[in-house]
């Protein structure tokens, strides 16, 4: 189909719009965090990193270690060419892991990618990683539009009274990923 998407585990999803394959969260090592320490997965991945397909994009919601995993971003190929979209102040951790096109967004902000909008979406949450301070970094969903096709990803959140605002400005939603 033009359009797939597959769920890796956890908030990981690849999703296909026609010839682009965008990857949210990747989290598909055994343990998120330095030092084997962290989040630990359940069940393996439902994919190995070296499986995957070509990606052109990938989406980080925010900063926590079983979201912006360290070690799957390493080894991802093609960084040269993918663009990564996070939330604002993140954009230097992951240009660490090799990645040059890396774009921020405040909540409400677009990127235009291939023949998608990315639009970035308040979530209920918030970031830490070892050596920062709490809150220092943003956290986002998104919201996608591909063709006549919506797909809004909540990233990680609690639930709150942004939802209908999101669904009330942006929507409707042809398929909603809320995975946590």
């Amino acid at each position: 189909d033009e359009i797939s998407i597959t769920w890796l585990g956890h908030a990981s999803f690849l999703i296909r719009l026609g010839n682009q394959n965008i990857l949210t969260d990747p989290y598909l090592s055994k343990t998120a965090g330095p030092f084997g320490i962290g989040p630990s997965r359940y069940v393996p991945s439902g994919i190995q990193v070296s499986n995957l397909p070509k990606i052109n994009s990938i989406l980080i919601s925010h900063n926590h270690y079983d979201h912006l995993d360290s070690k799957t971003l390493i080894k991802i190929k093609n960084k040269g060419d993918i663009k990564v979209i996070c939330p604002l102040k993140l954009s230097k951790t992951i240009q660490n892991f090799g990645y040059r096109n890396v774009y921020e967004l405040d909540w409400y902000e677009s990127k235009k990618i291939l023949n998608s909008e990315i639009i970035a979406m308040p979530a209920y949450h918030w970031s830490r990683r070892l050596g920062q301070k709490y809150n220092s970094t943003l956290w986002n969903g998104y919201t996608l539009n591909y063709k006549k096709t919506k797909i809004y990803f909540s990233g990680d959140t609690a639930f709150g009274p942004m939802f209908k605002g999101i669904g009330n400005k942006y929507g409707p939603f042809d398929l909603t990923i809320i995975p946590i």
